[in-house]
């Protein structure tokens, strides 16, 4: 919820794109808040693209730290960013 809400907000679109696209970005978030660094699980086939999202995440950080009731080590989390074309 909250960590997918502030990653979309640091998300910027690009405004000119031709075809739907999709990125897929994985990444592990630690106790303290900090993350790993994201690494691309499903490219768009436009690396301007898929910098944007991985930007995105690292324009995120820091996250909220964990609750302290969990005991988790890490939080895997994988992103979908999907780009659709502007209709003019």
């Amino acid at each position: 919820g909250m960590i997918k809400e502030k990653v979309y907000k640091n998300w910027r679109e690009p405004l000119a794109q031709e075809h739907n696209q999709e990125t897929v970005v994985s990444f592990y978030i630690f106790p303290k808040g900090n993350a790993d660094k994201p690494v691309i699980k499903k490219s768009s086939g436009v690396e301007a693209l898929d910098t944007l999202a991985v930007k995105a995440i690292l324009d995120s950080v820091p996250f909220p730290e964990f609750p302290k009731g969990l005991k988790a080590s890490n939080l895997h989390l994988e992103m979908y960013f999907k780009y659709v074309p502007k209709d003019d």
